[in-house]
């Protein structure tokens, strides 16, 4: 196996070893703001509005029955239809394609706290220290939020160590995400197979050595890429990746030991079991 030169990867290692800046999912307070129409400000999204044209604010209102009723039926296949569709109708302030990807998740569990004030659940929690199964009552400020940080620059040009070729990284945005799709559908019966996480790397890629290329050539261009340079684009990512942290640490009530549990949108999430006399 070739040894990698602590030379080249000196910048990649600094870009690693950088600490994850998170915060807490606020719980929601409506109280003494004045809604417009019905619709709520919206402050405390990952992107802080640095990645909108000036002046962008979005606004939403508490989720109706028959939104809460389609969000229960979520699953792999429709996740990204029912949450768009559902946004673009709780959401006003930007069209729903040009929402950043970071933002929508936050903004699904924005519009539950607003729906219910008191935004717990209990969710089952199998603990892999103990073995002890149990139940775990899970609240949004539970969550870790990572905020766009204050030097990141979509503009910036990142030089590659190996090839010497500059590309800019940009975040997905709601129509970035159905452009994979769209490509993944159109090029199902291929004889090429595409990795659909290198797909998503290079739907990130906005420009490489000053150019915008297709969907498919910036695939090419990840896949023959030299190691050294691909890792630094994804430790580069990873460095200014933005949004809701995808696991959480739960603390077993039994023996105190603490075990990872993926964020997930599950039906009584939305559609909470409340008590009744």
């Amino acid at each position: 196996m070739k040894m990698v030169d602590p030379a080249e990867t000196s910048e990649m290692q600094e870009i690693n070893s950088k600490e994850t800046v998170a915060k807490k999912v606020p719980r929601a307070k409506p109280l003494g703001v004045s809604p417009t129409d019905g619709f709520f400000p919206i402050d405390g999204i990952p992107s802080k509005y640095k990645l909108y044209p000036e002046g962008t604010k979005l606004h939403a209102r508490p989720l109706k029955v028959l939104e809460l009723k389609t969000l229960a039926t979520l699953n792999e296949n429709n996740v990204n239809l029912v949450i768009n569709d559902v946004l673009s109708k709780a959401v006003k302030g930007l069209p729903i394609d040009d929402l950043i990807v970071a933002d929508k998740l936050y903004l699904i569990f924005w519009l539950r706290a607003y729906t219910y004030k008191d935004s717990g659940y209990v969710i089952d929690f199998d603990c892999s220290e103990c073995d002890t199964k149990s139940n775990y009552e899970f609240s949004l400020d539970c969550l870790n939020i990572n905020d766009i940080k204050d030097n990141y620059d979509i503009s910036k040009e990142i030089v590659l160590k190996k090839s010497g070729d500059t590309i800019k990284i940009g975040q997905l945005l709601i129509k970035d995400e159905n452009n994979v799709q769209n490509f993944i559908t159109k090029h199902r019966n291929s004889l090429m197979k595409f990795n659909e996480e290198l797909l998503g790397i290079a739907n990130l890629i906005t420009e490489i050595n000053g150019e915008e290329l297709s969907m498919l050539l910036k695939y090419e261009y990840i896949v023959k890429l030299d190691p050294i340079d691909y890792l630094f684009i994804e430790s580069y990512i990873k460095k200014y990746e933005i949004g809701i942290d995808p696991i959480m640490d739960v603390k077993c009530k039994t023996c105190g030991g603490t075990a990872p549990v993926a964020v997930t949108f599950r039906s009584e999430f939305f559609i909470p079991t409340v008590d009744v006399e």
